[in-house]
């Protein structure tokens, strides 16, 4: 049950203070991404394929591909579309393609959070970081800088904002208007990158809706089954939930000839000669624009340099610099004129004090429904909101239900068995538990206590991988049972699925899942099939009139 010890594996590769407080998220099964301070490493199996080190602190890192028409994709069409690494550094981005090109992308900002999204990229930008690039640059004589089309791009013209005043909403007031701040609204706070050789879009408000300009995004939807956003306000001490409606381009708008310059990038090429023809990018790229045209003269140059430069890799960036030395405009970036690729509508919002550093927050969707699960770190307490999707993608999710466990640390289970809306929950320093909580489902506890060291929290989940951190500061890998390698048992488990309900075969699935996790009966998937259907059968209070020793040859198990 128990795979490796993936901090064991590593330390033949690095030192231990290296990737001491690392956080870990498997990308899929026996692939993961190791991300601690200012370096990255890249797991498959128990080998490490890269190591990255940087000069500035990683704010993410994830595989991501890029939908730059931000249209609706089949599967198959999915499929087709190229993977790339993605890591988000302060003030820049490293894309990373297979066959060993980086693509560096410089930010006229400072990136506070980034999150990954079946379309490409969604940036929180610092507020006023802008600006605050500009004073900071001010010194001629320490500025170093590389110059950026992007900031060349646009202007920077902050609006107050007529201040409103609304009623509180009252705990879970869903569906009404709730308060803003005194601060004015920001919506360039949000972004998109939908190409990392195009322009940056953003993610807008709804006519009823409003941004403060330090709310910040504490989690995304990944996949379009998923629609809620939320935010927290540190201002008012505010959760919000939004719902997230994409925006496509048309096919005529992707072939305007007016366009813009790009954000700034520099090519990185292997240190070893794997140069090949046409393996090169271009300096620079022209990306057409659907929802602006900016008049050149109204366009103010700015350059800036782009630190955080990759070190003890194999690969080595070339990039041009210029030496800053003029006075800088107080127009730099903007927001009301980038592409419009993301609508978020207000759902609702309730009080919170709790440091967001100490929320964990997900989605997990089953068949029309979804769930916002917030895991409350520091007080142990896991609360669940469920609401019914709309089958219109312009139309708000409904509350239907909220309920709440008292566990420590949960994460989603992200498989591809059909199963889904389940979330791993820990309850304690041994026990875990798996929860749907659409259905109202929950496992008995499975007791690590004899397997493993006390447990510290849940790192990721992957398929059949769940990674967990222990108090020894060490990480493991769990594999659960999910799907029977019989395939007979396999037959009839999916047989089950249509002689009964939902709601039944779940449980059943469940049950047995848990029951192949213990190990009691060798890994037998028929014999664990068998013990798992007596046991849901035969009542727990049944007693029996006199001891039953004969053996059934058809289970191969004693009655």
């Amino acid at each position: 049950m128990l795979a490796f010890d993936i901090h064991g594996v590593l330390e033949f590769q690095t030192t231990n203070e290296q990737v001491q407080n690392y956080k870990i998220d498997l990308t899929k099964k026996d692939e993961a991404l190791l991300i601690g301070g200012q370096t990255l490493m890249w797991v498959r199996g128990s080998s490490v394929v890269r190591n990255f080190t940087y000069e500035s602190t990683i704010i993410n890192a994830f595989f991501v591909t890029f939908n730059e028409n931000n249209v609706i994709l089949t599967d198959s069409q999915r499929k087709n579309l190229k993977k790339v690494l993605v890591v988000v550094l302060r003030d820049q981005l490293r894309v990373y393609e297979n066959q060993g090109k980086c693509q560096t992308v410089t930010l006229p900002f400072f990136v506070k959070k980034a999150f990954s999204f079946e379309n490409g990229i969604i940036i929180n930008k610092e507020p006023d970081s802008s600006a605050n690039i500009i004073n900071s640059s001010g010194n001629a004589n320490t500025s170093a800088i590389l110059q950026s089309p992007l900031v060349n791009q646009f202007t920077y013209n902050q609006q107050q904002q007529q201040q409103q005043t609304r009623q509180l909403n009252s705990f879970l007031s869903f569906g009404s208007i709730i308060p803003t701040s005194n601060q004015s609204s920001n919506e360039g706070n949000f972004l998109t990158l939908l190409d990392p050789l195009g322009e940056l879009g953003s993610i807008v408000s709804s006519s009823t809706t409003s941004f403060s300009s330090k709310e910040e995004i504490i989690s995304f939807p990944k996949h379009s089954s998923i629609s809620i956003a939320v935010a927290y306000n540190p201002v008012e001490n505010l959760i919000v939930m939004y719902h997230t409606r994409y925006l496509s381009r048309s096919n005529k708008n992707l072939t305007n000839p007016t366009s813009t310059p790009s954000i700034n990038r520099k090519q990185s090429k292997r240190s070893l000669s794997m140069a090949s023809e046409g393996s090169s990018l271009p300096a620079s790229v022209t990306t057409p624009s659907a929802s602006k045209i900016i008049d050149d003269a109204d366009i103010s140059k700015q350059f800036r340099f782009a630190s955080g430069s990759e070190m003890n890799s194999d690969f080595q960036s070339h990039s041009s610099s210029y030496n800053y030395n003029q006075p800088h405009n107080n127009h730099l970036f903007d927001s009301y004129k980038l592409r419009k690729d993301i609508i978020f509508s207000r759902i609702t919002t309730f009080e919170s004090a709790e440091n967001p550093e100490n929320l964990k927050i997900f989605n997990v969707s089953y068949k029309d429904k979804e769930s916002v699960v917030i895991c409350n770190l520091k007080d142990s307490a896991i609360d669940f909101f469920i609401f019914q999707n709309s089958s219109n993608s312009v139309s708000m999710p409904t509350f239907r239900s909220t309920y709440n466990l008292k566990a420590r640390d949960a994460v989603p289970l992200n498989n591809k068995m059909g199963h889904k809306g389940y979330i791993v929950v820990l309850y304690d320093e041994h026990n875990i538990s798996l929860v749907n909580p659409f259905l109202g489902i929950v496992t008995p506890p499975l007791n690590l206590l004899d397997r493993l060291p006390p447990i510290k929290s849940l790192e990721s989940c992957n398929e059949s991988e769940l990674i967990l951190l222990c108090e020894n500061e060490k990480h493991y890998t769990l594999h659960l049972a999910l799907t029977p390698q019989n395939q007979l048992v396999q037959k009839l488990m999916e047989m089950m699925k249509y002689l009964s309900s939902a709601y039944v075969y779940e449980y059943f699935w469940i049950q047995w899942s848990l029951n192949s996790s213990l190990n009691e009966n060798n890994n037998n998937d028929w014999e664990t099939y068998i013990t798992t259907l007596l046991s849901l059968i035969i009542p727990d209070n049944t007693k029996f009139e006199m001891p039953l020793q004969i053996k059934n040859d058809v289970v191969k198990l004693k009655t």
